[in-house]
């Protein structure tokens, strides 16, 4: 929002008080710096500066050292009812907070269309924000809110008054979460290529990592892609690699495309099962580099699209339906609303589009 170059920090003042009426910035909660309000409004912060002085003066703002500006405990009701009588009526809050900038170009910003359409056909406003701790705090605090919908996040959040929902690809196993079902994606995988013949296969993951929730999703893969070649009639044993651009573990992949350029592509028909598809299309450049051609020499299926760019290259991929995530979100906030126990984890279906990337070979009996 733009201010017209005219008594500027009276109507920055103005914004302030409106925000706060309206219920923007509930008492106690968190205002943001003025650094960030100056970009946020197109000023200078020495006219942010001037303004939030003049409302701490008058009570409506406080400083608490060492952690910022805050709305006052409590508001003068004048101003309350005032700024509330120059608001739109307001109905509940829903917040949704992307992960990164980059990711708002990913499928976050699918699942974050349908909750839009969802929200609307419930009166709810909706807030979209990058996730912050001091954002969430914010949200957290918000006796109107709907709920908090975010995918799990990399570190702790503290606990909120209101619905909070995860979603991605996995649950972070306490507070409920809307994920691919990953393991019978994987299972699915494993029966796809046995009903073609292929028995050389190889699972490729992310780089080792000392945390390995983040990690959890690709795991999941494997165990039902392994458990789908674990029958009385066929034990076969699934070696588990790992790739990355900028990582040593990129050798493991290296070797092995370099076994079978050597002679032992001829023995048997190799696939890839790699644990999403933005690492598949990586990969899947690096073996054109070498000389191994997808799907003549080699196969590769993957899991999940993230974005367009990834269709240039086809790979075999299981992925789930965002729009249906975002209506599973927004049925569990309905729950939540209505007071019902929510479950901790809900699981998505996850289908095979097959884009030619794995060569057909003979076909047998599950």
């Amino acid at each position: 929002m733009k201010l017209k170059r005219i008594h500027l920090a009276e109507q920055v003042r103005e914004r302030l008080l409106a925000a706060i009426g309206g219920g923007e910035f509930i008492p106690g909660a968190r205002v943001p710096s003025i650094r960030r309000l100056s970009a946020e409004l197109g000023v200078s912060p020495v006219t942010v500066q001037k303004a939030v002085r003049e409302l701490i003066e008058e009570g409506i703002l406080e400083v608490r050292r060492g952690a910022g500006i805050y709305a006052a405990g409590k508001l003068p009701e004048k101003l309350l009812r005032g700024c509330r009588a120059r608001s739109r009526p307001r109905g509940k809050t829903l917040y949704f907070f992307f992960p990164t900038l980059q990711s708002s170009g990913s499928y976050h910003a699918s699942i974050l269309c349908t909750i839009r359409q969802e929200a609307e056909k419930r009166a709810w406003n909706l807030r979209v924000q990058l996730l912050s701790p001091e954002q969430y705090e914010s949200a957290a605090g918000d006796p109107d809110a709907a709920g908090i919908v975010c995918t799990t996040p990399p570190y702790p959040l503290p606990p909120a008054r209101v619905p909070v929902i995860h979603y991605g690809m996995s649950g972070c196993g306490e507070i409920p979460a809307v994920t691919p079902d990953n393991y019978a994606a994987g299972f699915a995988a494993g029966l796809h290529l046995k009903n073609r013949g292929i028995e050389t296969i190889r699972f490729v993951t992310s780089a080792p990592r000392e945390r390995r929730l983040a990690e959890r999703h690709f795991l999941e893969r494997f165990s039902g892609l392994r458990d789908a070649f674990r029958t009385p009639r066929c034990g076969l044993e699934i070696p588990l690699l790992h790739w990355a651009v900028d990582n040593p573990c990129r050798k493991e992949v290296e070797a092995i495309a370099a076994a079978w350029i050597n002679g032992e592509k001829e023995k048997e028909y190799p696939v890839l099962v790699v644990g999403n598809r933005s690492m598949a299309l990586e990969i899947g450049l690096y073996l054109a580099a070498v000389g191994l051609r997808v799907p003549e020499d080699i196969g590769l299926l993957s899991f999940i699209r993230r974005n367009s760019a990834e269709l240039q290259i086809p790979i075999d991929t299981f992925d789930f339906d965002h729009r249906q995530m975002g209506e599973q979100i927004m049925l569990l906030l309905d729950q939540a609303q209505a007071g019902r126990k929510l479950p901790t984890r809900v699981f998505i279906p996850m289908t095979l589009t097959e884009e030619g990337s794995i060569r057909s070979l003979r076909t047998v009996p599950d």
